[in-house]
Formats: C-alpha cells, sequence, structure tokens
C-alpha cells in the first residue's frame, strides 16, 4: 500500500494495549530463589538446573498470559548472571514469545552486545524487538 508506513514495534504495542483493553507487561525477570519449591526440585543444584528451572517456570507464565497481556519484557540482567546457560535461557524465552499478539521488550543493563547479537538472528515474523 503506497503512502502507508510499516508499523514499527511501539505502534504494535499500543495497538495491543488497545486491542486487549490491557495495558500490562509481564516482566520476566528471574529470581531463583523465588521460584516455587515444586519447580526447583526438579533439577539438580547447579547452574544449569537453575536456568532449567528458570525457564520452566517463565514457559509456564508465557503460556498463561500470551492472549491476554500485549508485552512481555525481558530484563537480561538477570539472565546475563547464569553465564552461558542463562544467555541459553534468555534466547529461548526470545523465541517463545514468538506468538502473536505479544510484544518483546528487551531492558538491556551495562552493554547491549547480547541484545544485538539477539536482533541480527531474530526470524522475520516473530515478536517485536523493542
Amino acid at each position: 500500500m503506497k503512502g502507508r508506513r510499516k508499523m514499527n514495534a511501539i505502534d504494535k504495542l499500543i495497538e495491543k494495549i488497545k486491542e486487549m483493553n490491557n495495558p500490562t507487561v509481564l516482566g520476566l525477570d528471574p529470581g531463583y530463589e523465588k521460584l516455587p519449591n515444586c519447580i526447583k526440585e526438579k533439577y539438580p543444584k547447579n547452574i544449569k538446573g537453575a536456568c532449567d528451572a528458570i525457564l520452566e517456570f517463565n514457559k509456564a507464565l508465557i503460556d498463561a498470559i500470551y492472549d491476554i497481556i500485549p508485552a512481555v519484557k525481558v530484563n537480561i540482567a538477570f539472565y546475563e548472571m547464569f553465564g552461558l546457560e542463562g544467555i541459553k535461557v534468555f534466547e529461548e524465552q526470545v523465541h517463545l514469545v514468538d506468538k502473536d499478539p505479544c510484544v518483546l521488550a528487551f531492558l538491556p543493563v551495562g552493554g547491549d552486545t547480547v541484545l544485538d547479537g539477539l536482533q541480527r538472528h531474530h526470524k522475520p515474523g516473530g515478536p517485536q524487538l523493542l
């Protein structure tokens, strides 16, 4: 359509807020110590186990809200503290939010090299990256 500009992530977010009549954003700022014991006890007490528990919990949250909350905010600092395993969980969560209507917002802390990399590898048609 000539003359019509492409919708950016902010436009999409505003549209979804109006459509869902809900300005809520789900913040995925995982703290292992805050996870329910029923999830933590399934995994070994090491970095990989903590990351697997976080991923299970966040998957359940995303599945529960993706059709009623228009946006998910991910604070990468909560994942970086787990090293490479945490970054893997972060990346997997980016792909989990590959369900319309979610808009994904990153909150980079201390630089955005991981964010830059994810944006370069972001698949077309996936979540909108802010």
